[in-house]
């Protein structure tokens, strides 16, 4: 199984200069946790998720309508080709303790996105969620303690 037998293509894109409120709007419309975040060319050079959303904006006081989503993205984010195997593709999301991966094509355009969800419902071998959930997890719950 390849990597675009399983994403979610098409994702909504965010330009870096749009605001965060811009970017939160996409999220609360596609219902999706995480924006790829691209330049005027249209190459993907970051990504924001709702949690980063969240902290930086209350702990940083930030004024939504303000905020460029540029100031808070995650610049170079992880990202597979559309040919890349699925068992490849989950040791980077372990080894990078990430829930979701950008898919990009030969231009480094986003194509698709494949999160933890993506794998549970659409991979007949059901051990990848559970060793990818348990390493990213661990991690996390590491880092609060």
């Amino acid at each position: 199984m390849k990597a675009r037998d399983i994403m979610t293509p098409d994702p909504e894109l965010c330009h870096e200069n749009d605001s965060v409120y811009d970017c939160v709007k996409v999220m609360y419309q596609r219902d999706c946790g995480i924006v790829p975040i691209v330049d005027d060319n249209g190459i993907c050079i970051g990504v924001v998720t709702d949690r980063d959303i969240c902290l930086d904006m209350i702990l940083n006081r930030r004024n939504p309508d303000r905020t460029k989503i540029s100031q808070l993205m995650t610049l170079d984010p992880l990202t597979c080709g559309p040919d890349q195997s699925l068992d490849r593709v989950i040791e980077e999301m372990e080894k990078h303790k990430v829930r979701r991966i950008l898919v990009v094509d030969k231009s480094n355009r986003c194509i698709g996105i494949i999160s933890e969800g993506d794998i549970a419902t659409r991979d007949s071998e059901k051990r990848h969620v559970s060793e990818l959930v348990g390493a990213v997890t661990a991690e996390v719950g590491a880092s609060r303690q």
